[in-house]
This record gives C-alpha cells, structure tokens and sequence, in this order.
C-alpha cells in the first residue's frame, strides 16, 4: 500500500470510529504549592480545550470557579484537596459548568477524590446556596462528574439546569458522596436535595447516575421537577448501585412533573423520610396541566424503604389523579418495606390513585409491612385502577398487617397465603430471604424480592453492593 493510501485509509478509520485524538497542544496545567499555579481558576484561565488541571495536593482553595472550556480538573493520586466557597451565604454557585465545558470532566475515578464544600453549617437556613449548577450540555455532548464529596450547601447539591442552557446531552454521575450533615434530631436547617434535574429546558438530556451516596439530608436525594410547561421532557435518567436516603420533608427519589421520562433503577437502595411528613422512597408524577405525556419507570433488583419514624409516607407513590395517565411501571424483584412505627393512619407499600391507559406490571417483590408497636396498619398494594389500565400482579409474596390487595386483582402465581420473609439482618441492609418457602417461587424459579446485601458507603469508596 503507497503512503497515500495509508493516510487516506487512517483518516477513513478515524470517521468512521468517530475518534480523534487529543489536540497536539493539549498540556497538563499543575496547581498547588510550588506548582505553575496556586488557584485552579488560574489554572482553568490558562488552559486550553483538551488540557488537564491536576491538581498536586490536599489543600483548600478558596475560590469560586466556573468552567467553560473542555477541560478536565482532577486531583492527583493519594490527595484530597478541598473548593471551598469563599463568601459561602452568597447566592453564587461554588462551581459553575457552563456551555463550552462539554466533553471535559469534574473528578476522576483514578485520582484522588475532590471535596466540594459550601461552607454552610447544617442548621443553616437559607436556600439557593447551591454547590455545583451544570448548563449548556448540548445534544451530542457529554460532561462528567467522578468521585467528589459535596457538602455544606442548601436546596442542591448539584443542580441540572439553572439557566436557560440546561442539558440535552449526557451527565454522567458517578462515584460521588453528597452529605448534607443533618440528623433526625437536626432537622431545622434549610431543605437541602441531593441532585436535581431542574426545569430550564432539559429536554432530551440523559442523566447516568452511577455509584453514588447520598445522606443526611433534609429533603430529596433525587428531585426530578420542572415548574412551568414544557422545560423537563424525554429525558432518560438512569441508576445503577446507588444510595439515596432522605430524612424527612421528601423521598429518596421525587419525580413530579417530568413528561416522557424514562427512568430505571437498578441494584440500589432508597430510604425515605419518616420522621416529618413526606413523600417515602419513592413518588412519581407527571402533570398534564404543564404539557406531561406519558412516562416509563423499571425499577428492578432494589429495596425501597420508609423509615421507622412517625411519618405519613408510602414506600412508593403515584399520589395525584391523573398524574400517571399513559405510564408503564415495572416494578421486579424488588423489596417494598413499609416500616412507619407509630401512628394510626393507615400507610401503603404501594399507592397509586386514579388514571388512565396505565400498564402496571408488579412482579416477583416481597411487600412487607407486619404490624408493628400500635394501631397502624400498612396495607400493601393499593392502586384505583381504571378499565382502560393494564395490570399484572404475579409471584408476589405480600406480607404486610393491612389489607393485601386493593384495586387489583392477585395473579395465580402470588403467594397466599404470605409468609414473613425472615431477613438474614435488616437493620444491617441484609436483604437477603431466610424464609426458603420463597426460594424457587420468582418466574425464573429464584428467590422472590432482591434478596441483597447493601453495604454503607464509605466516603471515599464506592458502595460494594452483592448478591449472594
């Protein structure tokens, strides 16, 4: 082959592959003490589309930076360092990712892990002081956040559109901690989310959220909302091993007001709020007032649960009439635990009100609410089905103090009468079935419910989730 044609055969393998190196230009922009440069926004200032900011030691950098170029900013191997607001009760976002960053990356998963500090107390009670906003991700751009640990913020840890950019290509999440630094007993701060994809034109946008904790906050874990017609439509939101708990005014995961949402959930562990009013593990809802259409949720091989607390949540909900119409739910070895331990108001695993052309699929889940210290009863399946919904609920066990069934009809296959599951260790997220009656009655001939193990997260590790 002549040189021409091995040149003109290269560049034909990099069209069709779509790679293309990186720039020759492209350089490593080193910050820290004795460093080229002391503050990463010199840094970012300095660089170029393609460089990357390493960044040498564990120090604090008082800064506020915004990123709008194509870099990514990393800490080196063995450190920690911390981006600590400077002015921290000042509306100003910590980090803003803006249009022009796309294809760069916030953390690494090979390097040491950032710490994102707002610098707010927990008791601290105003909202708005955000720590990281991500914008101006366009259709066929991607951005990436790796191994960071958020805290001392209020109302977002990071907020997916805040301007009118917003993100409509792909924002990856992964290995990252958000640590609101609340308690039960420390619940007067300002509400804080974990995540939130915002309003402001996401449409489209696909959101991989990955390995990630999230505690000790006063409100959602996830918030997926939009607040006037047509901003938040047919984006695609995906979780794999993660941990989402919420404290009290919210639910792990909220969904409300997102039109053609696809969503699924897999391998991960959601505790909601008991100890105020709430919304349990988990609450979807799209609004046709604002234009919503129809949406699709999988959530398989995860536990959902409610804590222990004097709450009035169901683990999972679809609370508002017609908020659901046109939605397809899966819901497939699962565990719903409904663990409110006082009051006496009756509370469900799963709680649907009226809509219509609905496809409900509900199987192999263990539904579990026993009677706990007093009057309240947690019923378990509760859906106001109308004719015009599809509804399949087979090779569930229901164990629960309430009534087993509502709305719906039981398939052949559930077991009936329901037996306890006997958790190996619930307290320690040991999800695991003692109970070997449950053992070969899944569709497959398996164990019914998620039968898991979820170990904590520690900090700067990401969560070991296994199956045994």
């Amino acid at each position: 082959m002549g040189f021409k044609s091995l040149v003109f055969s290269l560049l034909l393998g990099v069209a069709a592959t779509g790679f293309f190196p990186a720039s020759a230009s492209a350089a490593e922009r080193l910050v820290g003490a004795g460093q080229t440069y002391t503050t990463i926004s010199a840094a970012i200032e300095a660089a170029a589309d393609g460089d990357v900011i390493r960044i040498k030691d564990s120090a604090t950098y008082a800064e506020l930076l915004t990123i709008n170029k194509r870099v990514d900013i990393v800490a080196d191997a063995n450190q920690s360092p911390t981006i600590l607001h400077p002015d921290p009760e000042a509306t100003s976002y910590g980090i803003a990712v803006v249009a022009g960053a796309a294809g760069g990356r916030l953390g690494s998963l090979d390097g040491g892990q950032i710490i994102i500090n707002r610098g707010l107390a927990p008791t601290y009670a105003t909202t708005s002081r955000m720590a990281v906003s991500i914008d101006g991700i366009g259709a066929g751009e991607e951005y990436n956040v790796e191994n960071v640990y958020i805290t001392g913020y209020t109302t977002g840890a990071i907020t997916a559109g805040t301007v009118t950019a917003g993100v409509n290509g792909t924002l990856n999440i992964e290995k990252i901690v958000i640590d609101g630094g609340n308690s039960p007993d420390m619940l007067d701060g300002a509400t804080k989310d974990g995540i939130r994809i915002h309003g402001r034109n996401n449409h489209n946008g696909i959101f991989n959220i990955t390995g990630i904790e999230v505690k000790n906050i006063t409100r959602n874990a996830l918030l997926v909302n939009h607040t006037s017609t047509a901003e938040l439509h047919n984006v695609t939101i995906n979780l794999v091993s993660c941990d989402l708990v919420s404290l009290s005014g919210g639910g792990a995961v909220n969904i409300g007001n997102a039109g053609g949402l696809r969503f699924t959930m897999d391998n991960c562990f959601l505790l909601g709020g008991g100890y105020q009013n709430s919304w349990g593990a988990m609450r979807f809802g799209t609004n046709p007032a604002r234009g919503d259409t129809s949406a699709t949720l999988t959530l398989t091989n995860s536990v959902l649960a409610v804590w222990p607390g004097t709450g009035t949540a169901h683990v999972f909900g679809m609370n508002s009439a017609g908020y659901a119409d046109n939605a397809t739910l899966t819901i497939d070895h699962c565990d719903l635990i409904n663990q409110l331990a006082s009051g006496t108001t009756t509370r469900r695993a799963l709680s649907m009100t009226t809509g219509v052309n609905r496809t409900i699929t509900l199987t192999n889940n263990i539904i579990y609410g026993p009677d706990m210290v007093d009057t309240q009863l947690l019923d378990g399946i509760n859906i106001a089905s109308d004719a015009s919904d599809t509804i399949n609920v087979n090779h569930n066990n229901v164990f629960v103090s309430g009534a087993a069934y509502t709305g719906v009809t039981p398939g052949a296959a559930e077991v009936v009468p329901a037996v306890d599951p006997n958790y190996m260790n619930a307290a320690a997220r040991d999800y695991r079935v003692g109970n070997t009656a449950l053992h070969t009655r899944s569709t497959t001939g398996g164990v019914i419910g998620s039968n898991r193990v979820f170990v904590d997260f520690v900090p700067v590790e990401l969560s070991t989730f296994s199956l045994q």
